[in-house]
C-alpha cells in the first residue's frame, strides 16, 4: 500500500498536467512506528518537501525529527499543509452500515492503537453517535497482536457484538491477522480500510485514499513552486469507498441487503 500511495503522487507529478520528470527526486522512508515519508526535492540537494502520510489528523512533520499541531486545518501555519485521511462524521455512516449488515448487534468496540494522539478524539466521536443508533460503544485499545485477539475475543463472549476500525497504523499493518482473528471468533467488524476489508474482512467505508495521494500532487507541485505550505488549507475527503466482501458475510451467517450490493464500490466474491 505504501508503494501504491508513492506511485499514486508520482503519476500525478510526472504524468499528469505538473510537469515534473526532469531534476525532481523522491526518497521513500518508513519510520519504526510504522509511518510514512515521502520526500521530494531538486536532485543532489536537500529534501525541499516532506509528505507525511499519517493518520494523526493534525499532527505533520515540520522537520524529520520533529512534529508540531498545526494552527487550524483551513490555516495550517508555519510550513505544514496536508490531506485529512479522516472526518469525524464518518464513524456514523460505519456504524449505520454495520448494522445493516449485521441487524442484531448491540454492542460495538471501537479498536485503536492509544498511542495515536488523535485517538481519544476517535473515540468522543465514536461515542456520540453510538446512543442515537442503539448501540453500546466500548472503548478497546491495543498495542499489538496478542491484544487484539484478546479484545475480539471478549466481543465474542457475549452475543450480537461488532468492531470498528478507525484509521489506526497498527491495524492496518496487521490486517490480514485481524481479519483472520474477526473471522475465527466470528465478529463482524467494518473498517476504514478497504485493505483489510481484501483482506478477509466484512465491510469497509471510508476516503479513497488512492484519489486522496494523487490530488496531492497539486500541493506539492504548488509548494515546490514557492508557494506556502502554511497558505494551503488541509483539504477533507470528498470521495469515499465502500467495499463488501460477500464470502465473509457468508461466513457470518450474515445476509446482506440489495440495497447495500447496489450501492457498493466494489463487491468481493
Amino acid at each position: 500500500m505504501v508503494r501504491g500511495r508513492e506511485c499514486s503522487i508520482r503519476r500525478a507529478l510526472v504524468d499528469g498536467q505538473y510537469g515534473f520528470g526532469e531534476g525532481r527526486c523522491g526518497e521513500s522512508r518508513c519510520a519504526e512506528s510504522g509511518r510514512h515519508c515521502y520526500r521530494w526535492r531538486s536532485c543532489h540537494s536537500d529534501p525541499d518537501e516532506i509528505d507525511s502520510f499519517d493518520s494523526d489528523r493534525s499532527r505533520v512533520n515540520q522537520r524529520s525529527d520533529r512534529v508540531w499541531v498545526v494552527e487550524s486545518l483551513a490555516r495550517p501555519g508555519r510550513n505544514v499543509t496536508g490531506f485529512s485521511l479522516i472526518e469525524f462524521s464518518i464513524f456514523g455512516k460505519m456504524l449505520e452500515t454495520l448494522k445493516r449488515l449485521a441487524p442484531g448487534i448491540s454492542r460495538v468496540g471501537m479498536m485503536y492503537n492509544p498511542d495515536n494522539p488523535v485517538g481519544a478524539a476517535y473515540l468522543r466521536a465514536f461515542e456520540m453517535v453510538a446512543g442515537p443508533l442503539a448501540v453500546q460503544p466500548i472503548n478497546l485499545p491495543i498495542h499489538d497482536l496478542a491484544d487484539i485477539e484478546r479484545a475480539i475475543a471478549s466481543l465474542a463472549e457475549q452475543p450480537n457484538g461488532g468492531v470498528l476500525f478507525p484509521p489506526d497504523v497498527t491495524i492496518f499493518s496487521l490486517r490480514a491477522q485481524v481479519s483472520a482473528l474477526l473471522a475465527r471468533y466470528r465478529v463482524p467488524a467494518i473498517s476504514i480500510y478497504s485493505a483489510l476489508t481484501a483482506a478477509g474482512g466484512l465491510v469497509s467505508y471510508g476516503p479513497d485514499r488512492t484519489a486522496m495521494f494523487r490530488q496531492s500532487a497539486s500541493y506539492v507541485d504548488r509548494i515546490l513552486r514557492g508557494e506556502k505550505p502554511g497558505d494551503l488549507p488541509f483539504q477533507q475527503p470528498t470521495m469515499y469507498r465502500f467495499v463488501i466482501n460477500l464470502k465473509a458475510a457468508k461466513a457470518l451467517d450474515l445476509t446482506v441487503p440489495n440495497t447495500l450490493l447496489v450501492a457498493a464500490d466494489e463487491v468481493i466474491e
